[in-house]
């Protein structure tokens, strides 16, 4: 099942009424239809790579993916930051954990109620817990991931030049003044359009999204 097939989760579009202004955060506990769509593109990949990886095939995966993204419906406005403390990423994990850990129990019980050898084997097999949490390497390339995931839904917002300059320096790694010459704008125009879309950033995705240290210099 693919990642359009939820496209229209969070109901009908009575949540219309919140503002383009208001962020995703808060559109989402609206049910706004497209900030469905948008929390999708943001974080469906991420979501079925930890299904994927705790040893899901190809369908259990999407099942379970879609499973998550029911339960997020429900469950968003609750959704506190905290002040920056809590992250969203972390509590979507930690609802997807406790998916796929029901999942595997549940796998565990039919295999044992079903006997025979080979049933037997498999559960001897799997350990106790096939629920993994992610390595600091891992957060950390799920959230850049996650981050290049919000610039590309932003890119019909800004100016091309904008959007390139920032693009270059935040992702692609490249120095300001290299930036500035390759485009034909000025160091402070390179700096301002980082600025300027990283203001958008935390204005559409804030509490969505964990922004990168690195993102945050020279803000």
């Amino acid at each position: 099942m693919a990642a359009e097939s939820y496209a229209v989760i969070g109901g009908d579009d009575s949540g219309r009424s919140a503002t383009m202004s208001s962020s995703l955060l808060e559109r989402l506990k609206v049910q706004d239809a497209e900030a469905w769509r948008r929390l999708v593109r943001l974080y469906y990949p991420t979501v079925r790579t930890w299904c994927s990886r705790s040893g899901l095939q190809f369908d259990d995966a999407a099942d379970t993916a879609q499973e998550v993204f029911r339960v997020l419906a429900g469950k968003v406005g609750r959704f506190q930051r905290d002040g920056g403390k809590n992250s969203f990423r972390a509590w979507v994990w930690g609802i997807t954990k406790r998916i796929l850990i029901a999942h595997w129990r549940r796998q565990k019980k039919q295999l044992a109620g079903a006997g025979g050898s080979a049933a037997q084997q498999w559960l001897a097999e799997v350990p106790e817990s096939v629920v993994e949490e992610p390595s600091a390497a891992e957060v950390l390339s799920e959230r850049n991931q996650i981050l290049r995931r919000a610039l590309v839904l932003l890119r019909a917002e800004v100016e091309e030049r904008t959007w390139n300059a920032f693009w270059r320096v935040v992702v692609d790694g490249h120095a300001p003044g290299v930036v500035a010459d390759e485009l034909g704008m000025t160091l402070n125009s390179v700096y301002l359009a980082k600025a300027r879309l990283l203001r958008r950033l935390r204005e559409e995705f804030g509490g969505l999204i964990d922004l990168l240290p690195d993102v945050e210099t020279h803000s």
